[in-house]
């Protein structure tokens, strides 16, 4: 005869939860598009007046209100714009282009400048997933010819003299 057998009990798996596509935007989240105006490494006269202008997408969750900034937030220029208010609101997945105009410093040399982005509660944000990288700008000055003066002081300019000063003077 046949006895019924109560079946084995076997381990059932929980159902994994996918983790990957429970994803919370950030509200404040910007991405770099381009630069549209002064590009990386730039050459620009001293004390020339110039405006630097990026573009960038809002992909953030909240809407970017004239109550966001963008602000300096370091570098060795001299004399930058502190706190620009946004021109327009800018919803999440727009873009909108942010300009800085300032004076390229009064002599030769290398300078770069940064910026990020401050909401209306005053906290910094800037670009990419985690949302550290500033906006940056990175400019060469040099002297332009004359500077109105039409004496040129020979020991100042003896490395751009042609020949040596002997020559000059002989």
């Amino acid at each position: 005869s046949h006895t019924p057998t109560s079946p084995k009990p076997t381990a059932t798996p929980l159902p994994q939860v996918p983790t990957a596509t429970i994803s919370v935007k950030p509200c404040n989240q910007a991405v770099f598009v381009r630069d549209v105006s002064v590009p990386e490494g730039a050459q620009l006269p001293i004390n020339s007046l110039f405006t630097k202008i990026w573009r960038v997408m809002n992909t953030g969750s909240c809407e970017w209100s004239t109550q966001y900034f963008l602000v300096y937030s370091g570098g060795d220029l001299s004399n930058p714009s502190t706190n620009i208010p946004l021109p327009a609101p800018v919803q999440p997945g727009a873009t909108i282009d942010l300009s800085v105009t300032m004076q390229a410093p009064a002599y030769p040399g290398e300078f770069r400048g940064y910026w990020m982005l401050r909401d209306p509660s005053g906290v910094l944000f800037g670009f990419g997933l985690e949302t550290q990288t500033p906006l940056a700008l990175q400019i060469k000055t040099f002297q332009t010819g004359f500077t109105g003066s039409s004496t040129i002081d020979l020991t100042a300019n003896y490395c751009s003299a042609p020949g040596s000063l002997e020559q000059v003077f002989d």
